[in-house]
């Protein structure tokens, strides 16, 4: 009975294909030892994962000899790892449950991949999804909270979710299996147990189905929370404006403390002070409200959010390589922390765009966290077979996981993606068509189509030719893709590398390429020691070899504005809030005044005496055409004001 309530809601929920190899999380107590049971009595090829935490002490030993000794009985290759819990606890500034978490969950990942699993199953049930709702309940939540656990999040699934803790245990028992209990879960010392043995019983005394009511009002929840975000992203689009919070349309919103409370919170306002915030609105301009990158100022019409001002120098994108276990995400998070604390000369980096391996929404919440601009992952080819092809084994080689990475990062919060292809890979047009349709797909489903999306195609690198590829595409090509990309999505950011030709990039900045990079190095330390021919490690062939300042210089000879803008990522401006501006060309009234400021400060701090002689004449010239005198009034201040030694400034 239950293996075929496992396996009904499996299919159901799609948590896993028959053909699928899972990760089975095994602690040894009754739940992990059924789903483990349950899923091979289903035919799913199995590996067991166990942690010892060294928190309970002989009875830790004690669960990791039963897990042995089970999956050799059962045949099932087993993974073992041990963790000093609560000094890694200490270290984090955590509680050791989070700790805990941390370390099983990142663990879990590594061995998936290496094993190449298609999922991690864990065994929360009924039960467990119950307790966690009334825990957030009792803890404070939104709607979010009451949702309960959900069945499937990345690579983790939970197929016992269908299941009640006494179905669990009379299976074991029908089946004559065993299993080791935790001494702690029989303790109320800890919340949740609580809830478990005291507070439950309680409920079930006036509503013995108190279980089944909370389920179905979580479910319905489930529901209502689709409703809920479309509503209040609907909301965001009609307060935000290139100014701030318009406090005027906020307040004839149905719920504006609701609403602005969703717009701060990922800010890092808590509630008492988004409490204070809203308070405010009534009251006279000039309060002034921070978190720890975010100011807030209460003017007469708008809520001003503004990042914190401080010395800094523009973007940077940080590439990684895909070893998960000699290239963990907690080096990536190390690595973007150093980053943004290094301050030269005037400034310091003002956005980190990160390009690494697809990864789990857990590890995509933590780059959230961590304070990056876009996630960028190129594709490479969308056409599958020459895909996998392309990548037989190793960390890419799931076409659908590497394929559905940006969905994960949106679901985790990231709403800057950047898009590509490598064009000559496999036929243009099949490539071409994936491109837009993913971007289609994004904007569809999240409201938020790619911020950028580049077009790199085959170039000449070591050992590599283009004649090699029959699908190589030409110049006249090449520039009809940058040309209809363009006009299918008018809003994204169009990227060029330095392995185009000045030539190929002078044709293409004509036909919509609004990004362009100079003095790029591809091999490992290039921008600190120029390499020798004979030292050579460039993963691919630089055409344009020209430094920045040369860069600069070309494109104000050309006769357009060089920008370092990061203003829109610093102001909030990002995700469904950039596109708002940007098709209602809303965002016209900050885009060039910000490039001539940026510009300025590159010109005060880095050009050659020509490149800044060009710059300054372009920028008198460019201050006319801003058409709103409010705005190049301040423009004209600030450039006064960079001049004299001051930064960051924007619109």
């Amino acid at each position: 009975m239950e293996k075929e309530k496992v396996a009904q809601y499996i299919n159901r929920k799609q948590l896993l294909q028959p053909t699928d190899k899972v990760l089975v999380a095994l602690s040894g107590g009754a739940d992990s030892v059924a789903l483990l049971r349950l899923l091979q009595a289903s035919g799913y090829d199995c590996e067991a994962a166990h942690c010892n935490f060294h928190l309970r002490g002989a009875e830790s030993d004690r669960d990791e000899a039963f897990v042995r000794q089970l999956c050799v009985k059962q045949q099932v290759p087993l993974h073992t790892v041990h963790f000093d819990t609560a000094r890694t606890a200490e270290e984090r500034h955590i509680s050791i449950e989070m700790a805990a978490r941390e370390l099983r969950y990142g663990w879990f990942e590594e061995i998936r991949q290496k094993i190449n699993a298609d999922a991690i199953a864990v065994a929360h049930h009924q039960d467990d999804s119950v307790e966690t709702l009334l825990l957030n309940l009792i803890r404070g939540t939104g709607i979010n909270g009451l949702r309960g656990i959900r069945p499937k999040n990345g690579h983790i699934v939970r197929p016992l979710l269908c299941l009640e803790r006494k179905e669990i245990i009379s299976y074991l028992n029908r089946i004559g299996q065993d299993y080791v209990t935790d001494s702690t879960n029989l303790l109320d010392e800890y919340t949740r147990n609580k809830i478990r043995l005291n507070l439950l019983p309680m409920m079930q005394e006036i509503n013995p189905s108190v279980k089944e009511s909370i389920l179905n009002t979580a479910e319905h929840l489930d529901s209502a929370s689709a409703i809920y975000k479309q509503g209040i992203n609907d909301g965001i689009k009609r307060v935000r404006t290139a100014e701030g919070i318009c406090i005027e349309r906020l307040m004839q919103e149905p719920a504006p403390a609701t609403l602005l409370f969703e717009i701060l919170y990922p800010l890092g306002f808590n509630t008492a002070q988004i409490g204070d915030i809203y308070r405010s609105l009534e009251g006279q301009p000039g309060k002034i409200f921070t978190s720890e990158h975010w100011c807030i100022v209460k003017d007469r019409e708008y809520l001003l959010i503004e990042a914190h001002r401080q010395p800094i120098q523009p973007a940077l994108a940080m590439e990684a390589g895909e070893d998960p276990l000699r290239n963990p995400i907690e080096y990536i998070l190390e690595s973007i922390q150093t980053i943004y604390s290094i301050k030269h000369k005037n400034g310091a980096i003002r956005r980190v765009n990160v390009n690494i391996a697809a990864t789990t929404v857990e590890n995509y919440r933590k780059l959230k966290d961590a304070g990056i601009g876009t996630y960028i992952l190129f594709q490479e080819t969308y056409h599958k077979e020459n895909y996998e092809s392309l990548h037989p084994t190793g960390p890419k080689s799931k076409y659908a996981y590497h394929t559905e990475a940006m969905d994960r990062a949106m679901e985790a919060g990231i709403d800057d993606v950047g898009l590509g292809v490598l064009f000559g890979l496999n036929t243009y047009r099949y490539d071409f068509t994936g491109l837009l349709m993913h971007a289609e797909h994004l904007e569809a489903t999240f409201g938020v189509g790619p911020h950028t999306i580049s077009v790199p195609r085959i170039c000449p690198a070591d050992d590599i030719s283009t004649q090699d590829f029959p699908d190589a595409i030409s110049d006249d090509i090449f520039c009809k893709i940058v040309a209809v990309i363009r006009i299918a999505v008018p809003y994204t950011g169009m990227i060029i590398s330095t392995r185009e030709s000045a030539a190929t990039r002078r044709k293409v900045l004509n036909l919509g390429i609004s990004q362009i990079s100079g003095g790029s190095r591809t091999s490992v330390g290039g921008y600190a020691i120029p390499e020798t021919p004979e030292e050579n490690s460039a993963q691919f062939d630089i055409s344009d070899t020209r430094t920045l300042d040369e860069v600069v210089n070309w494109l104000l000879d050309l006769g357009h504005i060089p920008s370092f803008c990061t203003a829109c990522y610093r102001a909030g401006r990002t995700g469904d809030r950039f596109m708002s501006l940007v098709k209602s060309g809303q965002i016209a009234n900050c885009c060039a005044p910000n490039a001539l400021m940026t510009l300025k400060e590159y010109l005060e701090d880095y050009a050659a005496p020509d490149t800044r002689a060009k710059g300054i004449q372009l920028i008198k010239k460019e201050l006319e055409h801003i058409p709103n005198p409010k705005i190049k009034e301040i423009a004209i201040r600030n450039l006064k004001e960079i001049e004299e030694g001051k930064r960051d400034f924007r619109f």
